[in-house]
């Protein structure tokens, strides 16, 4: 095939975008004066059709092509993107991480663009968008209370049964795509939420629940839509292993998310998790701050959704497990574990007990009277800190597991 041939052709594809759409080449240039000049938007949407970009992707594919065509003419890196974070306000203690007065008190949050789903929403106005108390996720809320529903999606319950009254949505189904709420970005809005407050001895175990859904998107895992949840240290840096990054391309299978038995009206598979929990020891961090902080977005290219709901609590760790002697060797490996988890001591454990407890202090499993050597199945647990106990003759001692 001819060069000019491959133009015609190119041309031709324009020409028939363009109309199908009622738009002009003006409608796709995000960027003023000169700046787009040797830009060539007809082979950049021929490349949108031998990628078979969707539709409701085009406007965020050529935005993405023609700042990766700027960032090239001017020498310009990462690092110029617009981004912030969430000014902390730090409370005496963790408070209403449960949202059970109905009132978001005691958080802060913004809504802003995700530009980069590896990286901090962008272009972001602080504060929270809501259009109400249970306002349905086909609205445009953005940061939502909620008491009672079912999700559509995933037909679970849009508060954790498990847990208090009241959670919360951030995003939705129309909030976190750019072309069904007037929003002037061309990514998918995103929502972060957090709280900070003072580690102490009577909040420094911390736990929070949540559920997602996220749309299945034809994009590298850094355009995907995801769900984040993490735990800062004072200095503002995510805590190792106190992070959760939950995206619609990469690991939706890790994390146990189902695809919905229905699909949406642009013929995409939408995946789903129920309400699951994870739980953190905050005692390294006592007489410091931390921050938990949870993000939701949709897609890079504007085009797909994705939107979480949340729930959290803090209690004080179990006096018995800080004050053990630890007396007794023994060990479980591997820790962390995702699934199985070996026990071994130097002594029979006829003599003694084996117990697991979560990190609010309820017990998960017991077992007494066997060998020196234990395999124990926990693939059923939720990923999060719990505590082994070896309760022996000669004394007791515990250790700490995580759950991944």
């Amino acid at each position: 095939m001819t060069a000019n041939r491959c133009s015609l052709i190119g041309l031709a594809f324009v020409f028939s975008f363009l109309t199908g759409f009622g738009q002009t080449a003006g409608n796709y240039s995000f960027f003023k004066g000169d700046t787009l000049n040797g830009f060539d938007l007809s082979a950049c949407l021929v490349g949108a059709q031998k990628a078979h970009i969707a539709q409701v992707d085009m406007k965020g594919y050529i935005k993405q092509n023609q700042q990766a065509f700027v960032n090239t003419k001017y020498n310009l890196h990462e690092s110029n993107r617009q981004s912030s974070q969430i000014d902390p306000i730090v409370m005496t203690a963790c408070s209403n991480l449960d949202f059970e007065t109905g009132t978001m008190t005691g958080w802060t949050g913004l809504v802003g663009e995700n530009d980069n789903s590896l990286m901090p929403i962008a272009v972001t106005t602080a504060g929270f968008q809501s259009l109400g108390i249970n306002a349905s996720d086909t609205l445009c809320s953005y940061t939502t209370l909620v008491n009672t529903g079912i999700d559509r999606w995933g037909n679970f319950p849009i508060s954790d049964p498990a847990a208090g009254s009241w959670a919360v949505r951030l995003g939705g189904e129309n909030a976190n795509v750019n072309f069904l709420c007037n929003t002037p970005a061309i990514s998918s809005p995103g929502e972060s939420i957090q709280q900070t407050f003072a580690v102490t001895a009577s909040n420094n175990a911390l736990s929070y629940n949540y559920a997602v859904v996220l749309e299945q998107a034809p994009h590298a895992p850094k355009d995907c839509p995801y769900f984040r949840a993490e735990i800062l240290n004072a200095t503002g840096d995510t805590i190792p292993g106190m992070q959760l990054y939950i995206s619609s391309a990469s690991n939706r299978v890790q994390y146990g998310l189902l695809a919905a038995s229905k699909i949406n009206g642009y013929g995409d598979t939408l995946f789903y998790c129920s309400w699951k929990t994870k739980s953190f020891n905050l005692t390294p961090y006592i007489g410091q701050n931390a921050t938990i902080r949870f993000t939701a977005a949709g897609c890079t290219q504007g085009g797909h959704m994705g939107y979480a709901y949340i729930d959290a609590s803090c209690s004080a760790l179990p006096t018995d497990i800080k004050n053990l002697s630890n007396n007794v060797a023994f060990a479980a490996y591997p820790n962390p574990f995702t699934n199985q988890l070996t026990i071994e001591s130097g002594i029979q454990f006829n003599d003694g007990t084996l117990i697991l407890y979560d990190v609010v202090g309820k017990e998960i499993r017991r077992q007494e009277k066997v060998s020196t050597a234990v395999d124990w199945d926990l693939s059923a647990l939720s990923p999060g800190v719990y505590f082994i106990f070896f309760k022996t003759s000669q004394g007791t001692s515990v250790k700490e597991l995580i759950k991944e």
